[in-house]
């Protein structure tokens, strides 16, 4: 039988309990919580990068759209074309000049604005020379007549007009300054009506009627011809606005047709 009853030394046992319950508790109270280890010194050095942010997109710098295509600019339509921009011969006809019994050869006529001359001064200079028996009406085979009606169109315009109207009917460049003619229509340069020609010795009255007599000779058919004989008159029909020398002769300055070319009329 144990020395030790509960009933007989209840202090003992008290103190007992005491005892073991302060060492319990003189433990748990004198525990130290450490913490945990610190990191390695590389890792606790290094500071914490921020959240990585999307690197920025390359953009190449706007390429502004094409602008759309400007429309093709309208071709400019010369007003050398434009009838506003001639003036017509009178409304009443002419005298016929020729042989009777001749063909009758109808003219009408126009003159660019801004030329130093009317339509009737025009026709009037073109009867003088045409209405002449040195022209072709003394080969008995034509007659003139001025008409606004005629189908025969012979024209005063400047140089541009002309380079431009000429480039039309016969294809060819007259380098601003020669005229040209076909069968209906005949050009006449303004600059060589009023001004003659470089190549020509003589005046300018006696030039102008070397220019209608050669220009209207195309509308009758005639073509150019070169000089024959190293002295001799020009044929009509030579083109002497350009010089008096072809094929190593020279010609004399002549306005009028001569006798086989009038003889060649059809």
């Amino acid at each position: 039988m144990s020395r030790f009853r509960t009933g007989r030394h209840p202090f003992l046992i008290g103190g007992l309990l005491g005892l073991l319950l302060g060492f319990a508790g003189g433990a748990g109270a004198g525990l130290i919580v450490e913490p945990p280890a610190a990191a390695s010194s590389a890792a606790s050095s290094e500071t914490p990068t921020p959240p990585m942010e999307p690197a920025p997109t390359s953009v190449s710098p706007r390429t502004p759209a094409p602008a759309a295509p400007k429309p093709p600019a309208a071709s400019k339509k010369s007003t050398h074309s434009d009838v506003s921009s001639y003036l017509f011969g009178p409304a009443q006809p002419s005298p016929t000049c020729g042989t009777p019994g001749a063909r009758v050869v109808r003219f009408r006529v126009l003159v660019e604005r801004g030329l130093p001359t009317t339509p009737a001064a025009f026709v009037a200079g073109l009867r003088k020379v045409l209405c002449d028996e040195r022209s072709w009406i003394g080969s008995g085979e034509v007659r003139f007549r001025y008409d606004p009606n005629g189908p025969l169109l012979i024209g005063l315009r400047t140089a541009d007009s002309t380079e431009e109207r000429c480039m039309a009917l016969i294809h060819l460049s007259v380098n601003h300054y020669y005229s040209c003619a076909t069968r209906s229509e005949v050009v006449l340069n303004a600059d060589r009506w009023f001004g003659g020609s470089r190549y020509w010795p003589g005046s300018v009255a006696v030039y102008r009627a070397m220019l209608v007599n050669h220009e209207v000779g195309h509308a009758l058919g005639q073509h150019h011809r070169s000089c024959p004989k190293d002295g001799n008159p020009a044929p009509v029909m030579m083109q002497q606005s350009k010089g008096l020398s072809t094929g190593g002769n020279t010609c004399k300055p002549n306005a009028w047709p001569l006798a086989y070319e009038k003889r060649s009329l059809d």
